[in-house]
């Protein structure tokens, strides 16, 4: 008796309709997600090539809806282009990371429900010290540094409902920047919260 060929669907044919099907997932998934411009990630120094601009402010206000701490959408300083925006983990806690390149250096902004410490030590993975404190218009800042020259100096503020940090390759004056950057902007509407009036615009990206 013969046995009836069953047939296969077409899919299962031929392996090169698997690997086009696969290619054309990969391509709509890397044009989705580019094109939001809320995720980005550029290898090397900030001075190799042109910088990517990615948009900070509708990720910091998309933030603002679900995070447990207030979220401040600070302007970018003269000159500064933000290139990084990101969602990150402290300890467990969440936090919102956004980062800026400014001649040759990079300044991060991260913001956060965790602990001074677990800031200071979760930024990177690396072990900081405090050495000390800044007082900037009222705010203290803690200073963290490590003993190693890789480990970048963190400067982290606790203002009881939310933790700032400011870290990165950047100078003193560029720290200091953006902490007072930091501090003069309003916390964003939460969920369920009106937006802000025209007179405290969202500053652009």
């Amino acid at each position: 008796m013969r046995t009836k060929k069953v047939e296969k669907p077409r899919i299962f044919q031929d392996g090169r309709d698997m690997i086009i099907t696969l290619g054309v997932m990969l391509i709509v998934m890397f044009v989705v997600i580019g094109g939001t411009g809320l995720c980005h990630y550029q290898p090397g120094n900030p001075k190799e090539g042109k910088v990517t601009r990615v948009d900070y402010t509708t990720f910091l206000q998309s933030e603002a809806q679900s995070a447990d701490y207030p979220v401040r959408l600070p302007a970018s300083p003269e000159g500064w282009i933000p290139n990084s925006a990101l969602r990150i983990n402290l300890n467990g806690h969440s936090g919102s990371s956004v980062g800026w390149v400014h001649d040759k250096d990079w300044i991060r902004f991260v913001q956060t429900s965790a602990s001074v410490d677990d800031v200071a030590q979760g930024l990177d993975g690396k072990a900081r010290e405090e050495k000390g404190t800044k007082d900037i218009d009222g705010t203290t800042w803690h200073v963290f540094e490590g003993s190693d020259d890789d480990v970048r100096t963190a400067w982290v503020a606790d203002k009881k409902d939310v933790r700032w940090a400011v870290s990165g390759t950047g100078s003193t004056d560029e720290f200091l920047t953006m902490a007072k950057a930091i501090q003069e902007a309003k916390p964003e509407p939460s969920a369920g919260e009106s937006a802000p009036s025209e007179a405290s615009s969202s500053p652009s990206a």
